[in-house]
């Protein structure tokens, strides 16, 4: 289940990048997702709008400015794990993709050449950068810091019943000086109830 549940939100996060943005929140306006037991919302940064939303289970919002800083909020089932052990889950999983991306890369370099591979490579590579306990609201929470496919990735969760809550923010690394912060003000507005 779990490596459905990882698979799927790779592919998941792959698809965000072709969706289009159709403004569906004002400009910093705080969003909110909801399951059946609790609702997860956060403001956004300025300068930024929802693109889409599945019923019950994610939210995908990016600058309207640049499209390519983009960021969600996912619904996971824990599968029964705390929330230390799930993300373990997770960054294997990451870890796994990341061996797929590189054999990816070397076939596709020897069918068309180096930078065709490299591509290919980059494209799913992940290197964590850090991992910090912090806290949404009262409840315990985890903070990820990623480097993959040529961004920055921002990333919090936090454990509500059975259920994972992923929220994240991406940005090219050339602009992640200047986006971090921003991101760190909405990530603090985090709030579930």
């Amino acid at each position: 289940m779990m490596k459905n549940t990882f698979a799927l939100a790779a592919l998941g996060l792959i698809g965000m990048a072709a969706l289009a943005p159709t403004g569906c929140a004002p400009r910093g306006e705080r969003i909110t997702l909801r399951s059946e037991h609790v609702a997860i919302s956060l403001r956004l940064p300025p300068g930024w709008v929802e693109e889409d939303r599945t019923e019950n289970s994610m939210v995908i919002f990016s600058e309207e400015a640049d499209p390519e800083n983009r960021g969600s909020i996912t619904i996971y089932p824990a599968d029964g794990k705390d929330l230390a052990a799930w993300t373990d889950d997770l960054l294997k999983q990451s870890a796994q993709m990341a061996a797929l991306g590189e054999a990816l890369g070397k076939a596709v370099e020897h069918l068309a050449g180096e930078q065709a591979g490299a591509q290919s490579s980059q494209a799913f590579a992940q290197k964590l950068v850090s991992r910090t306990q912090r806290k949404v609201g009262s409840r315990d929470a985890i903070e990820l810091v990623e480097e993959s496919g040529g961004k920055k990735v921002i990333t919090v969760l936090v454990k509500e019943g059975d259920e994972v809550w992923v929220t994240f923010f991406a940005s090219r690394a050339g602009r992640w000086e200047d986006n971090e912060p921003l991101f760190r003000r909405s990530l603090d507005s985090l709030s579930l109830r």
